[in-house]
């Protein structure tokens, strides 16, 4: 295994890489799981933002908020199901977060044929997510 000499793009996700691999192996034991947020880099160190610990199993901060969210949704415009899949572009998604501080896009869908996290807009969740339409999902 190569050292890493300089801190770049690709060594900050090889270092993220490093770590979702050797983790949860080290926090198992204690019932405890852990989430990496955005990485930012200089020259020579990487640093990860909302690194988080829990107990295994239990809710990110992203999937709190969008409990919160989906119980007050017909209070914001239309009501949302969290357990329904949906199809956007020919690709299976579910609803899986919400960042409130994210006004832009708020909402994180998980791309179900890889795992990817995506975020969206209100409007498209409410129409791909939303209970009181027909929508295209």
């Amino acid at each position: 295994m190569e050292p890493i000499a300089t801190m770049d793009r690709a060594n900050a996700q090889r270092i993220r890489d490093i770590l979702d691999k050797a983790l949860p192996e080290v926090l198992a034991p204690y019932g405890l799981s852990f989430q990496l947020g955005n990485a930012r880099y200089d020259d020579d160190s990487v640093k990860f933002t909302g690194f988080n610990i829990a107990v295994a199993g239990g809710l990110t901060q992203m999937e709190k908020d969008l409990a919160g969210r989906v119980e007050m949704s017909a209070e914001y415009g239309v009501e949302l199901d969290a357990d329904k899949v949906a199809t956007y572009r020919g690709e299976e998604y579910a609803l899986v977060g919400f960042k409130p501080r994210n006004r832009k896009y708020p909402y994180i869908w998980k791309k179900l044929s890889n795992g990817s996290n995506w975020k969206f807009d209100v409007e498209t969740t409410e129409r791909f997510f939303g209970k009181d339409t027909g929508g295209a999902a």
